[in-house]
């Protein structure tokens, strides 16, 4: 009930005219923690956010682009194939932007991973090998 009810809330603000009430980092935030908590069945909120998000794609920093980019692509949201699009679009252009420094090596040995909080670059599919 609380989850439909911050949807049918979130969908109302984002259709709004005018410019957005949300910052496109908050935006990101808000779709990531909506498909944590199971809002992908219901694409409408997916639909009023792919809205503000096409128009803020060139603001967004690269890990918000991967995260919204992991984010669609996890839940097969192929609705939204113009705003995946443009992400990818977003995240070829700042890789030829970003070449790495030729005289540096890549690590020989991976860092070593430790537990942490969910962050936007975790998946928002749960693993079924995972605890709850």
């Amino acid at each position: 009930e609380l989850l439909r009810r911050a949807e049918q809330c979130v969908i109302s603000i984002l259709k709004r005219p005018g410019p957005c009430a949300l910052t496109p980092a908050q935006l990101v935030r808000l779709s990531w923690s909506l498909a944590r908590l199971g809002s992908a069945q219901r694409s409408g909120i997916f639909e009023a956010l792919e809205a503000r998000l096409r128009d803020v794609v060139g603001e967004l920093e690269t890990k918000e682009l991967e995260a919204l980019y992991r984010l669609l692509t996890d839940l097969q949201l192929v609705g939204q194939w113009k705003l995946i699009h443009d992400v990818e679009r977003a995240l070829e252009s700042r890789q030829d932007e970003l070449q790495g420094d030729p005289n540096k090596a890549p690590r020989k040995t991976p860092f070593r991973r430790r537990w942490t909080r969910a962050s936007l670059m975790h998946s928002v599919v749960r693993s079924k090998g995972r605890r709850k």
